[in-house]
């Protein structure tokens, strides 16, 4: 992924974060914004599961199975 596809304030901030918030605007901006967070996610694979923090990698496999899923079967954002 390069910064071209992470908004700017994203692309430094914790991936964790980055991918919520990308996530987030999925329901406002579109598919887009979806891909963005499996992206993010993906990446912070690594790192969520080498940290140790069983909270951390709870919200990390939350967020990677909600983009996920949504990236199957996206709903229109007017049933959503």
């Amino acid at each position: 992924m390069t910064s071209e596809t992470v908004p700017r304030e994203t692309a430094t901030a914790d991936p964790l974060a980055a991918g919520w918030a990308s996530l987030r605007a999925f329901f406002t901006e579109g598919t887009d914004a979806l891909q963005r967070a499996i992206e993010v996610f993906q990446q912070a694979a690594g790192a969520e599961r080498s940290a140790g923090d069983p909270s951390r990698l709870s919200l990390w496999l939350l967020g990677l199975a909600t983009a996920l899923r949504y990236s199957r079967q996206p709903e229109r954002m007017e049933a959503g």
